[in-house]
């Protein structure tokens, strides 16, 4: 702590109490960049400040501010020390308005050159006034999933300071939680009318043990030692204590100011401070909040309850990356996996050993499929789970055990049928099949619904979710928010490589999601009204078979016109692969018209596609939309190879590929390590990334986007949406093809769903009509 000079032999507590002149008496480092003083009206030892002086402490650690405060303040007299601090040039006040709020708010509006931040119940005031609270209701509300888990007696005692709306909100958080697992639980509660008063908290906690409580809710200091002293356990609140009462925590939601004060101190450096609520740093999306579990006293059941944890990032944060270390792919370069044994015991996990990961029940649900495409679905699920070499008999029980699971979840694949012939919806079941029939105890979902009916989703959620309740740990790793929202516990967000922040799934919300993994606010594109023009493709009774009905057309008509999306909704195997490979010219009709603006095409193949004007976005990028081995800047030129910007005579303009790549990589923010690089290094989102650049840069008349943003973060989603509306408004038509129901309403213009290779108009955007109309059934 920086000193008030000339005071240095008083003691801290009560500094400013002795009302001395401090405009004389200051004298702050020369080198200090912001001055700031905090106002304590309790100890700095007291739970909910010492959050704050920790955090200023490390700021004056650092360097990066001079820092006084006092502490023990009374009521009476904070508007004078307020008013003191504000003389003696102090840039950043931070103190606790909650019983003082009409007197600092005058005091802030007397010195509108002074930056003020205060606790309060209240907002902000102009001009200065800024406000901020420990809203760690996430934290407690998994506490509490801790709490009602654990209680025997099916009784809580709750201690609390003051009754008003800040702590009734924690209180409430950790109640709601106790009861989403344990809706029988109770609870007794009583406030002690102070902020720190650990006596009187403790006789409070000793009546509520004597009428059968077993579980303590410390809201206050007095309370964890008086569950010492009875044997019963606690739950913390703001800071952890388990070291001072090892064997009594069970958990605790803890505060962390530091994100607070860093925003507060940068916005003084900047000249840009302004009156704002701060609450919202506080939530566990900024880091303000976590919680901790001491894991030899909850058991690894409950821990899974209230860890269900969905991942998230932009492409390349590293979530897939950090996956496959779990699961023995990859070695760390430092840390170490801990894995709980049956016991419940953390254990090492011998790291690059994926038989290791298998053995310590470790499921994972790749993104990119690890499928042996020459064997049968069948023996792929079985694969490294049963001998190669199983009798006839046994096969059947295994085949049983499948169809099971497949009529249990929705995930219907044909077991017999090699996987090189399945549709990529098709593989992706096969996986999930994969993971479920070896019943893992940690199940990592990488993208696991990318192509699945929003009914067929819910199936497996449902599954899921009755796995994690007999104590399944689940890692889900999606783009889809939605889906995040509503099937995950927890939320933890990667960035550039780092764990940027973490929050309860019951208090999240797709904004601050999305504001967390890009790092700003990240807004859907909204799609303007057009006017449709003239038709710029037309399907006239097309027939195409091909031996494999999952990949066949039958008696398909439909119109795309000029500034018009046409969405095109179907689960994955029903002839989308078909249409697909039908306008990308690798396949001819049997029977029927294809006509371009007019012109009816009569030579199928990709060149002369691509040269009448058509852009393709394959569903497969791995096989269809980049090779693996060549270069970043080769892969962007592959389409291009005829034009004066890439090749002359014949001899490639090394250079100019080279400069399109780094301009490419800047405009669709292709994340790898740079233009010379295999293209099989970046991860599968930025190998999306790479051929939408490839593709937009020769402005299409029409465009085929076959999945376009499947597998990329929510940023870079809106990105490709923001593409595609600028193409449709510039008269290209599309055709957007996903099994994303919510990109389809989003962007398209008009709806259509194939099912068993025929298309049809879709009777309404509703979400729920268009998935029966998916799946083969009308809706009523």
């Amino acid at each position: 702590m920086t000193m008030l000079a000339g005071l240095a032999a008083l003691t801290r507590r009560g500094t400013l109490a002795l009302g001395l002149g401090l405009a004389a008496t200051i004298a702050l480092p020369a080198t200090a960049e912001v001055k700031v003083a905090a106002i304590y009206t309790v100890p700095v030892e007291q739970q909910w400040v010492s959050r704050i002086h920790k955090a200023l402490s490390a700021e004056e650690a650092a360097g990066r501010i001079s820092y006084v405060y006092s502490e023990n303040v009374a009521n009476t007299d904070y508007e004078r020390v307020m008013r003191e601090y504000a003389e003696a040039g102090m840039q950043l006040v931070v103190g606790e308005a909650f019983a003082v709020e009409r007197a600092a708010r005058k005091v802030a509006a007397d010195y509108p050159d002074t930056a003020f931040l205060m606790g309060s119940s209240f907002g902000p005031a102009q001009p200065n006034f800024a406000v901020f609270d420990n809203w760690i209701h996430e934290p407690s509300y998994l506490t509490g999933m801790i709490a009602g888990a654990t209680t025997q007696s099916n009784l809580i005692g709750m201690v609390g300071g003051f009754a008003i709306p800040e702590v009734n909100r924690l209180m409430h958080a950790f109640m709601d939680g106790a009861r989403e697992v344990n809706p029988d639980v109770r609870f007794l509660v009583s406030f002690i009318n102070s902020w720190y008063d650990p006596p009187k908290a403790k006789e409070s906690a000793f009546a509520m043990m004597d009428a059968g409580a077993d579980i303590m809710y410390a809201e206050r200091f007095g309370v964890s030692d008086a569950a010492v002293e009875r044997g019963v356990k606690a739950i913390g609140n703001v800071i952890d204590t388990a070291d001072q009462y090892p064997g009594t925590i069970l958990a605790s939601a803890l505060w962390h100011m530091e994100p607070t004060i860093d925003r507060a101190i940068s916005a003084v450096e900047a000249g840009s401070f302004e009156p704002a609520d701060y609450g919202q740093y506080s939530f566990m999306a900024y880091g303000g909040g976590s919680f901790v579990a001491d894991e030899a006293l909850v058991s690894a059941d409950v821990l899974a309850t209230a860890k269900a944890l969905a991942l998230l990032g932009e492409n390349g944060a590293g979530k897939t990356t950090l996956m496959n270390m779990l699961f023995g792919h990859y070695l760390p370069d430092a840390g170490q996996v801990m894995v709980a044994d049956a016991g419940g015991h953390l254990r090492p996990l011998p790291p690059g050993d994926p038989q290791a990961a298998l053995d310590a029940g470790i499921g994972m649900v790749h993104q990119h499929f690890t499928l042996a495409l020459n064997l049968s679905a069948f023996d792929n699920i079985t694969l490294g789970a049963e001998p190669l070499w199983v009798p006839r008999r046994a096969r059947g029980r295994l085949r049983a055990r499948i169809e099971a699971i497949m009529a249990d979840t929705g995930l219907v694949v044909p077991l017999d049928a090699p996987v090189a012939r399945l549709t990529v919806g098709e593989r992706q079941r096969v996986e999930i099949l994969k993971a479920l029939y070896r019943e893992a105890r940690i199940l990592v979902l990488d993208e696991p619904t990318a192509v699945l009916t929003p009914q067929e989703a819910d199936s497996l959620f449902a599954t899921v979710g009755r796995m994690a309740e007999r104590g399944l740990a689940v890692i889900f790793i999606s783009h889809k928010l939605r889906e995040v929202l509503a099937f995950s516990r927890r939320i933890a967000v990667l960035r550039h490589g780092r764990k940027v922040g973490e929050m309860a799934t019951t208090t999240a919300d797709q904004a601050a999601i999305a504001r967390l993994m890009v790092g700003a606010e990240t807004e859907a594109e909204a799609r303007p009204s057009m006017t449709p023009g003239a038709p710029m493709l037309e399907l006239d009774d097309i027939d195409l078979g091909t031996g494999d009905p999952r990949r066949s057309l039958k008696d398909v008509s439909f119109t795309v016109h000029t500034h018009e999306i046409v969405g095109i909704a179907g689960v994955s195997g029903n002839g989308q692969a078909a249409l697909a490979a039908l306008l990308s010219g690798l396949a001819a009709p049997d029977r029927g018209a294809l006509r371009l603006a007019g012109a009816e095409v009569t030579r199928f193949e990709p060149a002369g596609m691509l040269r009448a004007g058509v852009g393709r976005i394959p569903e497969d990028r791995h096989h269809d939309g980049v090779v693996g081995s060549m270069s970043v800047a080769e892969n962007l030129a592959l389409e291009a190879l005829d034009t004066p910007a890439v090749a002359r005579l014949g001899v490639l303009r090394r250079a100019a590929m080279r400069a399109w790549a780094v301009t490419a990589a800047q405009d669709y923010d292709i994340r790898g390590p740079g233009p010379e690089a295999e293209v099989r290094l970046l991860s599968g989102g930025n190998m999306q990334k790479l051929i939408l650049a490839r593709v937009f840069a020769r402005k299409p008349r029409l465009i085929l986007a076959n999945q376009p943003t499947r597998g990329l973060d929510i940023g870079a989603a809106h990105a490709v949406a923001r593409r595609l509306l600028e193409a449709r408004a510039r008269g290209a038509g599309v055709v957007l093809i996903s099994e994303d129901l919510d990109e389809i309403l989003g962007l398209a213009d008009r709806v259509l769903v194939m099912h068993d290779g025929r298309l049809s108009e879709a009777v309404s955007r509703d979400r729920a009509v268009i998935g029966l109309m998916m799946a083969g059934e009308r809706a009523a």
